[in-house]
């Protein structure tokens, strides 16, 4: 058995002549350290590697070994598969934007294995938008392309609105006093809001909601990380327990 280390296809050249370079490290380093979502998958789709990042806001143990239809769902897959479709034709880069599962993101999707080595494998990776733009985004790489994606609201498309317009103020650090005064609301039916808010989103804390927010691009002043933020005491509601807002005394 040959103990050299698998061609990698990076040309020590070009990266500045680098003596030991281990790829291991180096691809840890790329969909770990860097904290992006990453997946691998071949021409047929199947998944042959997720990092955690992806898997845990699915809430999947693990991907691998499924086609992508089935783990990005019928809203953002067809958009995932024009991405995978645009590498097949090109050695650069397509960027994507869009939202998925309440969190607007960009992403690069590229092929990386060797050309007319089987499989084909291409490399997709997901970032937060926040306040980058997908021009932005794309000015950064050498993209072909962007591909503007289905807006997967995930649980925000249970909420009205009117709570994702508080989840907004929310976001952008208002209290609950001065989020009823910009929208003409008492101080307690802001408070039943929030409450309201957090039952569907399934989050306890403003800091929580804030992050909600934020990743969903529902805020006028984009912030990463939100800056810790007092709790604030307010009503708290049962499972199931519906209605609507507190009624002005009259």
């Amino acid at each position: 058995m040959d103990p050299s280390p698998a061609p990698t296809g990076i040309d020590h050249e070009k990266i500045g002549g680098l003596a030991g370079l281990d790829p291991v490290a180096l691809w840890s380093a790329l969909v770990s350290d860097a904290g992006l979502a990453a997946f691998v998958c071949d021409e047929h789709g199947i998944i042959r590697y997720a990092n955690r990042r992806l898997t845990r806001p699915l809430r999947e143990r693990s991907v691998v070994g499924r086609h992508f239809d089935a783990v990005f769902g019928p809203e953002t897959a067809p958009y995932i598969r024009e991405c995978l479709h645009r590498t097949g034709r090109t050695p650069r880069a397509v960027a994507y934007e869009g939202m998925f599962n309440g969190v607007e993101v960009l992403g690069v999707f590229r092929r990386v294995s060797l050309e007319g080595a089987k499989p084909s494998l291409t490399l997709g990776m997901f970032r937060r938008r926040l306040d980058m733009t997908p021009e932005d985004w794309a000015s950064h790489l050498d993209s072909s392309s962007i591909v503007r994606g289905h807006r997967d609201l995930g649980l925000l498309a249970s909420l009205r609105p009117r709570e994702r317009e508080v989840l907004g103020m929310i976001g952008d650090g208002l209290t609950a006093s001065e989020i009823g005064q910009g929208l003409g609301i008492s101080q307690k039916t802001v408070e039943w809001y929030r409450a309201q808010i957090g039952h569907k989103l399934g989050v306890r804390s403003r800091a929580e909601l804030i992050r909600v927010a934020i990743g969903a691009g529902l805020t006028s002043v984009p912030r990463w990380p939100p800056k810790e933020v007092p709790e604030q005491d307010g009503p708290t509601i049962r499972d199931g327990e519906e209605g609507g807002p507190p009624q002005k005394q009259g």
